[in-house]
């Protein structure tokens, strides 16, 4: 299909924007220091007048296409490995003089160790610098994994991580953190939404779910952390405000019906 006089005056523009542009200052430039007398008087104000409107114009369309690749940028849904869930998490806090993180896991047995890592003084990414560090942490409760059935063994795991929660407290008291706090909570419903919420505005989610396992006809088998994470911005296009209030929400429940959990 050949293109119009119009399409093809477009990729034209669109092409040597740059090329117009620079030619357009050259030709201001050269029109400021050339002799007075060269260019009479009266037409010397419109010439610059109107190489100011050139510049300006391709400036505005310049910036209207990167507002334009933002946009559609920030509407695309972008997945994560639980793999890269650590390098990404400590990534958006590296600057950040206040840190914030809500996590909500099954067992913990894949976002536990990224908590650690960041309370951990071995670990060169550590956040106990930090002016502010809060760190809340719900897990279910090895009582209530009777709820998950055949999950039970699978997810036993989190006795662990609630002695390693422990442990953590227990040191950071010690060593008199009083900038860091981190708080355990323990659930007992079924297992939904799980994730990581950095400072209200960043949110790694995925959905615990159930699945007929592999190589069987109907035993299901309960996924948790170890699957991709949707990244969602509160300020991104495809519901990310949306989708941290109801995260929000569900850490709001736990802590408000099971209060936080200390060592027995």
């Amino acid at each position: 299909m050949k293109e119009d006089l119009y399409t093809k005056l477009k990729n034209v523009y669109t092409d040597t924007q740059k090329e117009i542009a620079v030619t357009v200052l050259f030709i201001a430039l050269l029109v400021d220091i050339l002799p007075d007398g060269i260019i009479p008087s009266q037409y010397d104000s419109q010439l610059q007048q109107g190489l100011i409107f050139a510049l300006s114009l391709i400036m505005v369309g310049v910036l209207f296409e990167i507002l334009t690749i933002l946009k559609e940028n920030n509407t695309q849904v972008e997945t994560l490995e639980y793999g890269d869930l650590t390098n990404s998490i400590f990534k958006l806090i590296e600057n950040e003089r206040d840190i914030d993180i809500k996590y909500i896991a099954v067992a913990g047995l894949t976002g536990w160790p990224i908590i650690a890592n960041m309370l951990d003084e071995r670990d060169a990414r550590n956040q106990l610098h930090k002016r502010s560090v809060n760190i809340e942490v719900a897990v279910i409760s090895p009582q209530a994994l009777n709820l998950v059935e055949k999950a039970h063994a699978r997810y036993s795991g989190v006795e662990n991580t609630i002695r390693e929660v422990h442990k953590f407290q227990e040191k950071l008291e010690r060593n008199n953190y009083k900038n860091v706090t981190l708080t355990l909570h323990q659930y007992d419903y079924m297992p939904n939404f799980i994730g990581f919420l950095v400072n209200d505005n960043y949110l790694f989610s995925t959905l615990a779910y159930w699945e007929v396992e592999d190589g069987t006809e109907n035993d299901l088998v309960l996924r948790g952390g170890r699957r991709n994470y949707i990244v969602y911005d509160k300020n991104d296009g495809f519901g990310g405000e949306f989708y941290i209030k109801r995260f929000k929400g569900w850490f709001t429940f736990i802590k408000e019906k099971y209060g936080v959990s200390t060592p027995s």
